[in-house]
């Protein structure tokens, strides 16, 4: 079964129900919730999937969005399950959580979850994505 994932619709249409109808008009009978989803948007969402006859294939983590805290990071990196910072790791343990309740009130089976990334970066990293971007991999300078 092929699904369609709410992401690309969040910035586009605000009203759940437009994405509805959207997905609906592409023929598709299965979507994933996305990490973009507010918990105001899948209110007004949950009651339209049961009666518009989609199915929730998936959950990505996390759905809804957190709205607790503020963060400077892409939304889909809210809160790291690997920080080292005990605080953010219950905080996306708590996420993850309501992400998990969200999956089973809505019928999903998957909970697409990051476990996020470590804050270091080899001071080589960039040099090595702009050799590999020219074409010189598998080259002496790469």
């Amino acid at each position: 079964m092929l699904s369609v994932s709410t992401s690309w619709m969040t910035e586009q249409d605000q009203e759940p129900a437009a994405w509805v109808k959207k997905i609906k008009a592409m023929g598709f009978h299965a979507v994933e919730l996305s990490y973009k989803v507010t918990r105001e948007q899948l209110m007004k969402l949950e009651p339209l999937l049961e009666k518009e006859g989609l199915f929730v294939s998936s959950i990505h983590n996390f759905c809804p969005m957190p709205d607790d805290e503020p963060t400077k990071r892409h939304p889909s990196n809210y809160y790291r399950l690997s920080s080292m910072d005990e605080h953010e790791r219950l905080q996306a343990v708590h996420w993850t959580k309501i992400a998990v309740d969200t999956a089973k009130r809505v019928g999903a089976k998957v909970v697409v979850i990051h476990a996020g990334t470590l804050d270091h970066e080899d001071e080589r990293s960039p040099k090595l994505f702009q050799l590999y971007v020219d074409g010189k991999k598998g080259t002496d300078e790469f």
